[in-house]
């Protein structure tokens, strides 16, 4: 486990190095997660997941995914899932987010803190809506 005092000191490569490597799960639980479109790479990583039938979610408030489904949703965590690695984004009232901390946590045996944001994840995917976008299917069409 590590601890990044503010999402903004997070470093930009490690984003793009732990969603790289996912095989089984490229979640993206956030409230708009406008600083990811930032990031072309980040992008073109989604789209390429999401061909390698990797689960490439993003719920969201009201972001659309390029790559997997959107879904919408509220928490009180943002929440950024590759495999057995995963980031929280602990929101904190009256604080942006890239002010709030965040926890780097990676999946151990017997460990039980990942495992409670892993499933969280779930029961927020499971209870979410998914979004459609027009441009979007006709993108995955081509």
């Amino acid at each position: 486990m590590k601890l990044y005092p503010h999402r903004a000191v997070v470093p930009k490569e490690l984003w793009t190095s732990l969603y790289a490597k996912a095989t089984r799960h490229f979640d993206l639980v956030v409230y708009a997660g406008f600083w990811l479109s930032e990031d072309p790479l980040f992008f073109r990583l989604i789209r390429e997941k999401a061909q390698a039938d990797v689960r490439a979610a993003h719920v969201g408030r009201s972001r659309q995914s390029r790559g997997g489904p959107a879904r919408r949703r509220r928490g009180y965590n943002s929440l950024y899932r590759a495999d057995d690695d995963l980031l929280v984004n602990g929101h904190v009232y009256g604080v942006g987010a890239y002010l709030a901390p965040v926890l780097h946590l990676s999946q151990v045996p017997g460990g039980e803190l990942f495992s409670t944001y892993a499933a969280s994840i779930e029961r927020i995917w499971e209870g979410s809506r998914t979004l459609t976008s027009p441009q979007l299917e006709n993108e995955a069409a081509v």
